[in-house]
């Protein structure tokens, strides 16, 4: 490959210090194949050559990139030789306006840009300037190169030591021109060895001393006069720097003589105002420039902080007394001598009474006030207010006052905000003659200082005729833009890479303990008292952390009588257990996958505490879940961001970020998401150690969450080695990798987690795929199986790397070190744990409709075995319907109370009656309110889904045998629609029934028992949607946007959704809604508007809402000839649907819609599997779950129109 391509190679300029060729490639492969890149960071400023495979790809980088803004820096993107891609031809010439050395013809030498320049001498005669801007790179950022017709070259740098490593390095250097190419002739490059020496012909050292005569003089003139007298003397210092005309009197007297208002034009960069009333950009100019006092000062502080702790630290702590100690100064002294604040006097303005023209004591008592005293007292309420705040989001009591005052201070800032605008406006508009509100109460305004002139010497000064306050209020004054700069300069200190990192500092010994503090030889480290009972801590002399108590808090958690809520104490991060943050990581994750409904549980870190001393404090909760979900995890996935937090107590922030640096240097190399955090705790909430460190965490596509965690060494493990940040990083960094490389589903500290919640699950079978086992798993596995009788299989997922059969499409599925697959049958399995019930009455909870138009009631109720052809199920999860809101409305006709409603519902077969042989104990099954009983005619028949089979007594809400398995306190209670599934135990007809596969999750699935093969079958089985078709579709709720993504999947063109709530449209996008109609927005009936907007009508409606109305406008919106309108939602009962006939004699055809017209039993299963194969969608419907307590919220979101679908787990 030959990098010297110069049509497909550019240059990369102003880099960030940390740039790195991976971070240049990412920016570049967009515009096409890069091919070499080569980083140039040894010393200054980073640059890069880009060597693309196309010409046209590198000419597009330039344009799209040139001026781009990258992480703070605007790059500058170029071509390095001249003219670019189909350019390259005359790239001897240089610029087309230039010589063959493109020189700058009678044009003259060329404007100097830069001081830093040198001389090139012994170019070959090939040598452009283009060649030489490239040699002298190396050298730092060149802005200007040239070579002129005798040979010689010309450069110039933006800094001095950029000139000096040029001069020193570059010197005899092997200079070497481009490649040339003549037709189909390439010449080498000519090579030849330059001379580099310094411009002597400008008289550097001459320009140095007359710009330091002038700095020296204009410091002195504008420090010690005011006027400038006696006989002139013209300096002219170098040709680069505009004229002074400075006055020097014969005697040494400096004296100026200076106007405020040309000082002001001066330092606010506007032309000075002639008028007595200021304009509004000066003394916004005033205010801004007294708003950035506090924060520049405290940059300055931060810095001396950073570089002494140990002597400036103070100050960062009581900033905010050093800065009212300091502006009540200032401030007080400018108010006594010249009226005004310091930002006022700096842009030649006073205060002066809008009234009485003058500046009493009064006057300047309020202003000091004002100026200084308010907004001390502001900045201690926000953080006040600020404390409050984290307080109450970090659980602790606050009061309803405080409350109250830290809500209501945002609106106070915003208020006064919008009444300083009204005050601007009205200034401009020459209404008041003040500007902000705080002078309107003062009754004060600002007006230009008057002209004034003093002459003093430099005699007076030393004969104490010169106040020292004068000297150095006008060196305060004089200092003012040179300050900025100095801020300015140390803000370049930090980011240039080779000058030093402000963060790079040594480590700082470590504070000595107390000599009073708590000996840990026989203490608790959680809760500080003696021990009373042996434990491992005092056994084994061992400290614990928190971590160690912890994980066997969230292992068993879940399983207590009551919602755990407990606060521990002591070292939050240790090296001998699992740290606070690994378990938030990582084993809470786990644990809410096994979760029905993770409300509740939660892990807070409210003070950090290392060891050994400790100090730390977490609040841990988690609530009660008396069964576990079932888990089929077994495919691994990929990483998709690195996440992280690096966290110091009582030590310099400055290790946490040393840390992060390093960390970020390892996972950079393999993924561009690096978000490290820095956590730092001061006071209180530092513990009673010293110490800090830095936990890793990589997420994965699935949720999977691995961590790794390095942390520092104690006081008395840093004897002679102590912990280096840097390594502290790097250590952190491959951990993670290691364990990601072991993969699996899990972080293998908590692989013993899992397994206790598989032994545990709701199900006979769990499955899982993990990395290789840790000894502490393995031992796990054996006390499982010895005390709890549990089985378990180990398989290797990795397959057989010498299986000739192995037939593994993707040879990264499974990447890294070699898997396991873990399958366990629960604890004592489903069909052992039910025996006990067979047969017998259950009592379980259940939500009882007592009467129409009343919330349900949550009663403890018997549910009866089941008799022949019916079988009993567990309840895991059932969906909240329209149509159980329409029976607890009072509207259904058949209703009959008390009931248990519930039809959407999907479990776990507990027991079957006698002659059920299509189900056993363990099955997973989802109730049916449709039957399917395969004998009668009507499912012989594939025109429609209607058995009746078991139709006769289920609208009565009996069994077949006309009988209730639910009774309550003696009192019978009837069945639901065949299903009654908001109760945790239901009897169902045999017919009434489906057998699904075991991996579907039941809290999921248990919506394919109603709403969405309802709305999916409306468009797939009874309209039988055509490609290309248009669809209009009444109602966008569950039902709704089942048809639509039906019509989707049937491959509708157009589908128009019709709904009186707009929020509904954004989510109906995600289900394949094309377009939108509000019915409210028209004063048209809604048929006009869609045949309208449809050119004739429709291809196919659907109504979801129940609504004769919206029925009839179905119908009618439907083109002639062929449209077919689709009832699917249920009206009231007794209402009639009515149209003209016309619209039926024309073509229209009127259908109405079951359960889809899938024939339940077989169909509902296959939907399932679809689910399964991400072929349906079914998850994005659940917008709510909830526990059984809180089924009457689900209703209330339903009727709200805030949900879609509500699922209650039982």
């Amino acid at each position: 490959m030959s990098h010297g391509r110069n049509e497909c190679r550019i240059y990369v300029g102003n880099l960030p210090p940390d740039i790195r060729t991976k971070d240049i490639q990412d920016l570049f492969h967009k515009f096409g194949k890069v091919t070499f890149v080569d980083l140039k960071n040894r010393r200054g400023p980073p640059f890069a050559f880009v060597e693309f495979e196309d010409a046209r790809d590198a000419d597009d980088a330039v344009k799209a990139r040139d001026g781009y803004d990258y992480d703070g820096y605007r790059l500058r993107v170029e071509f390095p030789r001249g003219g670019g891609p189909g350019s390259y031809r005359g790239s001897r010439q240089g610029n087309s306006d230039r010589s063959s050395r493109g020189d700058r013809g009678n044009r003259g030498p060329p404007a100097r840009r830069s001081q830093f320049r040198v001389m090139v001498t012994g170019l070959p005669s090939s040598g452009s300037w283009q060649d030489l801007k490239d040699h002298m790179r190396e050298a730092g950022d060149v802005c200007f190169a040239d070579v002129y017709k005798d040979g010689t070259g010309v450069v110039e740098f933006l800094r001095h030591e950029d000139m000096k490593y040029a001069i020193k390095k570059l010197d005899d250097s092997r200079f070497r021109s481009h490649e040339v190419t003549d037709g189909d002739d390439v010449e080498n490059g000519e090579v030849a060895y330059i001379h580099v020496r310094e411009d002597s012909g400008n008289d550097e050292k001459r320009e140095y001393r007359d710009s330091i005569i002038l700095i020296i003089h204009t410091a002195l003139g504008n420090l010690f006069s005011h006027r400038w007298t006696s006989r002139d003397v013209d300096y002219r210092i170098g040709r680069n720097i505009p004229d002074r005309r400075i006055q020097v009197s014969a005697a040494g007297h400096f004296v100026e003589k200076r106007k405020q208002s040309a000082m002001a034009a001066r330092g606010a960069h506007i032309t000075p105002n002639v008028e007595v009333k200021p304009s509004l950009f000066e003394v916004l100019a005033a205010d801004s420039l007294n708003v950035t006092f506090y924060p520049a000062i405290k940059r300055v502080v931060d810095f001396l902080a950073t570089a002494k702790p140990t002597v400036f630290g103070g100050l960062v702590r009581y900033y905010d007394e050093f800065y009212l100690l300091f502006n009540s100064f200032v401030q007080g002294y400018y108010l006594k001598r010249y009226g005004g604040s310091l930002a006022e006097i700096f842009y030649g303005l006073t205060r002066t009474s809008v009234r009485s023209k003058t500046f009493t004591t009064k006057d300047r008592n309020w202003s000091f006030i004002v100026l200084v005293l308010v907004p001390y007292a502001v900045r201690k309420l926000e953080k006040v207010c600020d404390r409050w705040k984290e307080d109450y989001e970090n659980g602790r009591h606050v009061s309803a006052d405080r409350k109250l005052l830290y809500r209501l201070l945002p609106y106070a800032k915003a208020c006064y905000e919008s009444v300083k605008l009204v005050h601007y406006v009205s200034y401009l508009a020459n209404v008041t003659q003040t500007h902000a509100p705080s002078l309107r109460i003062l009754g004060l305004g600002l007006t230009y200082l008057p002209e004034e002139e003093e002459s003093w010497t430099f005699r007076d000064m030393l004969h104490g005729k010169v106040k020292v306050a004068t000297i150095l209020s006008r060196a305060l004054l004089r200092s003012l833009e040179l300050s900025a700069f100095f801020l300015q300069f140390i803000e370049w200190w930090q980011t240039e890479a080779n000058i030093g990192d402000l963060s790079k500092l040594p480590i700082p010994d470590a504070p000595e303990l107390d000599a009073n503090a708590v000996k840990y030889a026989d203490v608790c480290p959680i809760c500080l008292q003696k021990h009373l009972i042996p434990t491992a801590i005092s056994v084994s002399g061992t400290e614990r952390g928190i971590g160690y108590y912890l994980d066997i808090l969230v292992a068993l958690g879940p399983f207590c009588k009551k919602p755990l809520q407990v606060t521990l104490t002591g070292a939050t991060n240790s090296k001998e257990c699992p740290s606070v943050d690994h378990i938030k990581a990582s084993a809470l994750p786990a644990l809410k996958r096994f979760l029905l409904v993770d409300e509740g549980l939660e892990l807070r870190i409210l003070k950090r505490g290392m060891m050994p001393g400790g100090g730390g404090e977490i609040t841990f909760r988690c609530p009660v879940r008396k069964s576990l979900k079932a888990i089929q995890c077994t495919k691994q996935t990929m990483v998709k961001r690195i996440r992280g937090t690096a966290y110091c107590c009582k030590v310099s922030p400055a290790m946490a970020n040393r840390a992060v640096e390093h960390a970020k240097g390892v996972m950079l190399n393999f993924l561009p998401d690096v978000y490290i955090n820095t956590d730092q705790h001061k006071g209180k909430r530092s513990g009673n150690s010293p110490g800090y460190g830095i936990n890793l965490v990589a997420e994965t596509t699935d949720g999977t969450m691995f961590s790794a965690e390095a942390i520092c060494k104690t006081m008395e493990e840093q004897q002679g080695n102590p912990s280096i940040p840097e390594d502290l990083g790097r250590e952190a960094g491959m951990k993670l990798l290691d364990e990601v490389f072991r993969g699996g589903c899990v972080d293998s500290a908590f692989q013993w987690l899992v397994v206790l919640y598989m032994a545990l699950a709701q199900k006979d079978v769990c499955k899982f795929l993990i990395g290789p086992l840790s000894q502490y798993t393995i031992h796990f596995l054996q006390h499982l199986r010895e005390f709890f009788g549990i089985t378990f299989k180990l398989e290797n997922a990795s397959g057989d790397e010498n299986d000739e059969n192995d037939t593994r499409e993707d040879d990264d599925e499974l990447a890294g070190s070699n898997k396991v697959m873990l399958t366990i049958w629960s604890l004592f399995g489903w069909t052992e744990r039910m025996a006990s019930t067979v047969g017998q009455v259950i009592k379980c909870k259940a939500a009882v409709a007592w009467e129409p138009k009343k919330p349900l009631v949550i009663e403890t109720v018997e549910v009866a075995p089941p008799k022949a052809g019916e079988v009993r199920i567990k309840v895991a999860a059932s969906g909240v319907c329209h149509t159980d809101a329409y029976t607890l409305g009072g509207l259904d006709s058949e209703g009959i109370f008390p009931v248990i409603l519930g039809h959407e519902g999907a479990g776990i077969v507990e027991s079957v009656g006698d002659g059920v042989t299509k189900f056993q104990p363990g099955d997973h099954v989802i109730p049916l309110y449709i039957p399917q009983c395969f004998d009668c005619r009507f499912c012989k028949s594939p025109k429609t889904n209607l058995c009746p089979k078991v139709r006769a007594t289920q609208g009565k809400g009996v069994m077949p045998d006309g009988t209730t398995r639910f009774t309550c306190n003696g009192k019978p209670i009837y069945h639901f629609m065949g299903t009654s599934t908001f109760s945790e135990y239901t009897v169902v007809a045999e017919v009434s029934l489906a057998k699904i596969d075991t991996t579907a999750a039941l809290e999921k699935v248990c919506l394919l028992g109603c709403g969405i093969p309802t709305g999916y079958g409306a468009a797939l089985n009874t309209a039988k949607v055509e490609p290309g078709s248009s669809c209009a579709i009444w109602g966008l709720g569950a039902v709704g946007l089942a048809v639509v993504m039906g019509c989707k999947a049937a491959g509708a063109s157009r589908i128009i959704g019709v709904d009186i709530n707009p929020s509904k449209f954004e989510i109906a996008k995600q289900f394949g809604c094309t377009e939108f109609v509000n019915p409210n927005d028209f004063a048209d009936p809604i048929q006009q508007v869609l045949i309208e907007k449809t050119d004739g009508g429709l291809d196919y409606t659907f109504e979801c809402v129940g609504n004769v109305n919206t029925m009839r406008a179905a119908l009618e919106s439907c083109t002639r000839g062929w449209g077919v309108s689709v009832i699917v939602g249920v009206a009231e009962a007794g209402k009639e649907i009515a149209t003209r006939p016309f619209q039926l004699v024309t073509g229209r055809t009127w259908k109405g819609t079951a359960f889809g017209g899938w024939k339940s039993v077989e169909s509902v299963p296959k939907l399932v599997d679809q689910y399964l194969q991400k072929q349906l969608m079914v998850d994005e419907f659940i917008t709510h779950t909830m526990g059984l307590e809180k089924i009457n919220d689900a209703f209330t979101l339903m009727h709200e129109g805030k949900s879609i679908r509500s699922v209650v787990n039982m």
